[in-house]
Order: C-alpha cells, then structure tokens, then sequence
C-alpha cells in the first residue's frame, strides 16, 4: 500500500469532504450546461455524493459494461480525474448528437468513431468543467484531451487511473438525467492530493477566520483638554428693529435695499436667488415685505439654507 497516499486520503477533514463536493457541483453544474447546449435538452446533473475508500471498493457494478474517460489537469492542478459511465449512456447521447431517437440495440459496441466521438463529448463537457474551476479558485485551470477506454478484465479500474486497487482514493457519485432521453449515473475518482488542491485556496480564505485569536481591546482615547465654554451672546434689551448707529456697516450678511421695497440683490446660493427666497418668505408671513432682520437672524438663516452669503435679504419698515 502507498502509504503516503494513505495519509493524504486519512488527513482529509470533514470540511474538507464537503468543499470537495461543493466544489465538483459548480464545476458540473456548468458541464450540464454544455451537453444541455449540445443536445438542446434539458439537462441536470444531482449534488455529488462524496466518499473516501479504497480503489478496490468503488462501486460501480451498475455501469457495467462501463466506459472510462480519463483527464489530466495540466495547468492550475496536477493529477487526472477519472470518469466512468456506462456506455449503453454514452451511445444514447451520441444518437442524440447524430439525430438518432432510436435507442441502442441490445449487441451494439463502441466502435473506434464512436469512442473519437465519446470524447469529444467529454472535452467540450469537463471543459467547462474546467472553466467552471478556474472561475472558482482564481486561477487558470487547463485539462489535456480526454482518453476513452472501455473497462474489461485487461483494463481495469485501477488501470485508467494509474493507482492499486488498495490505494485511497476520493469517489462521487452523480445522478444525470437528459430530459426524455435517460436517466443515469457516473463516477467520478481522483486521488486524494488532487482533491485537497481543489478545496486548499477556498479552505485558506475561512480558516484564519475560525482560528484567529480575539481582537486586543480598542485604545482609551486620548485624553482631550477641556476648552473654555464660549462666552454667550450679548442680549441687548432693545428690539431687533432698531436701526444701526450712524455710521456703522451693516451687518455683514444683510446689506438693506435703498427702497423700502426693493430686493434685487442677485444669487445668494447655488441654484437659488435673493427674490425668489424673499417672495416665499413674504408668503409666508403673508405680507408683501418682511422686517428688518438682525445680524444673528441672517447669519442663522445663511447656516440654514448652507449658502456662502446672504445678500441685502432685509428691506425697510
């Protein structure tokens, strides 16, 4: 027994077994998608089933006589991935692509066309597969061409994938159905190695997540001195309408018209002019001028409306 790839299969998590799988549905999900395209039928391939067995015990008895498609990753991965259908299935799908509705006759064999043809199928099938992989995992994924063989007693399981029989191995175990045409299964199996490669960069980006160790506590805030509270506001006891002393500028914000009625003072904002803020302020107070405004008024009304400066927005009484 390999005991290195003993271990490999052993040290495989339970996590591990189920991004394995996560990862084989997306990548299958879009090889549906290219014999859907070819057939021009529906087609769905179920959530995989995930073991870790030996070769030896793979079970797939049920596709006998079974047709192995090998593929070999060679870019983005390294290892092969070996399928197994049974080729009755194949033969249906390929009287699919030939316009053929009939199904296969009881004593029909692959011949070498239609085995070229089986793997064309399968290269246009685990290419996007592939493309699927790379998309996931971020970087380019390429598979060499497919390799077609039938399973007989020379050429065994254990032969297309170039491992002992006792060697641990990762199996799935897809159901496929081709809307009105079959429904089936196939098996897919791949060392460990290859397997834990598809799932390493995904399991890198949780597991510091999980392990991380709690965050140190946030910093006391620096100590800020205390400022000085502002002097209040002088309140002058006289009204808000007395005018200014002689000589005196007015208050920087409000610049008085010389007629009592008069406000065509320009812009006073972005978008917004003197008369048209004057006329709305005139509705609502329901006269047609408004009173003199004091300097504290205007310069609350400008912060207000946020606009730089509020220009002779006061008229006479």
């Amino acid at each position: 027994m390999d005991i290195a790839a003993k271990d490999s299969c052993s040290g495989l998590s339970p996590m591990e077994i189920d991004a394995i799988g996560e990862v084989l549905n997306i990548s299958m999900g879009s090889a549906a998608t290219a014999v859907s395209t070819m057939l021009d039928k529906q087609v769905t391939i179920t959530t995989p089933r995930v073991s870790v067995e030996p070769l030896g015990l793979v079970e797939y008895s049920a596709l006998e006589p079974a047709l192995s498609v090998k593929i070999t990753y060679t870019e983005g991965l390294s290892g092969s991935n070996v399928l197994i259908f049974r080729q009755r299935d194949m033969q249906l799908i390929l009287n699919q692509l030939m316009g053929i509705d009939d199904p296969p006759s009881d004593d029909f064999a692959l011949d070498e066309l239609s085995m070229s043809a089986a793997c064309e199928v399968m290269n246009q099938m685990m290419g996007a597969s592939a493309t699927a992989l790379a998309e996931f995992l971020g970087k380019a994924v390429n598979i060499s061409t497919p390799e077609a063989r039938i399973i007989t007693p020379d050429y065994t399981f254990s032969d297309a994938i170039g491992m002992d029989a006792n060697q641990q191995i990762v199996s799935i175990h897809f159901n496929m159905d081709i809307q009105g045409v079959m429904t089936s299964e196939f098996v897919s199996a791949m060392p460990c190695d290859l397997a834990k490669s598809m799932v390493s960069g995904f399991l890198e980006t949780t597991e510091p997540e999980e392990s991380a160790a709690p965050p140190a506590p946030a910093p006391s805030p620096p100590e800020v001195a205390q400022s000085q509270p502002a002097a209040p506001l002088p309140v002058s006891s006289e009204p808000t309408t007395t005018p200014q002393p002689q000589g005196s500028a007015a208050p920087p914000c409000c610049t008085a018209s010389a007629a009592a009625n008069t406000t065509d003072v320009g812009v006073v904002g972005p978008g917004l002019s003197a008369p048209s803020l004057l006329s709305a302020l005139s509705a609502h107070r329901g006269v047609g001028r408004i009173p003199t405004l004091s300097a504290y008024w205007c310069t609350g009304l400008s912060t207000l409306l946020s606009i730089p400066t509020l220009s002779a927005l006061s008229t006479a009484t």
